[in-house]
């Protein structure tokens, strides 16, 4: 069966091996999950793309105090960790590029008061999304451009693409998220 458990937590910057065990009190069935996570130090490393979330499912989440970049517009994306999606459901891509490059000779904007990271201004960020099948490309998204930062607490651009899966036949893909920082 599938279980749905959200928390959160914050690690100093390493090399983490989790590990999630999960145990059925009814059955006494157990399961587990590992992976390794690598937290980058964004101080020696500047980090410039989220993680990629892939997503079939939103539910509403009116919480106002909420500070999770999973929700957005009054609306939180479930990640869909499998990454196996059936072809009557929509795929959503959720991620962020965090400190765009200026565009050349704009003029700076004035300081926002209360802002601890840099003030936005003018950028030119372009992203899709390309499906993959064999090596050969068979699905591409029209390409988004963003003219500013539309996250300003994370001095952050983000992006969301629903892609209907009616277009794609069943099967493997390798999806590539392409980003061009102008």
């Amino acid at each position: 069966k599938n279980i749905q458990y959200s928390t959160g937590f914050t690690l100093a910057p390493g090399k983490y091996h989790l590990k999630f065990v999960v145990r059925e009190n009814q059955t006494g069935n157990m399961g587990s999950f590992e992976t390794d996570i690598n937290v980058p130090d964004l101080k020696k490393a500047p980090m410039k793309l989220s993680s990629v979330v892939m997503s079939s499912q939103r539910t509403p989440n009116a919480n106002k105090k909420v500070v999770n970049p999973l929700v957005r517009d009054g609306v939180e994306w479930i990640p869909n960790v499998p990454h196996v999606f059936r072809q009557d459901q929509h795929l959503y891509f959720l991620y962020e590029v965090y400190d765009p490059s200026k565009v050349k000779g704009a003029a700076d904007p004035a300081p926002s008061p209360g802002l601890g990271r840099r003030v936005g201004g003018p950028v030119k960020v372009l992203t899709n999304i390309e499906f993959l099948q064999g090596g050969v490309k068979v699905y591409e998204t029209p390409l988004v451009e963003a003219d500013e930062v539309n996250i300003p607490e994370r001095g952050a651009v983000a992006f969301q693409f629903d892609v209907p899966l009616t277009q794609l036949k069943p099967g493997t893909y390798v999806c590539q998220v392409n980003v061009i920082d102008d």
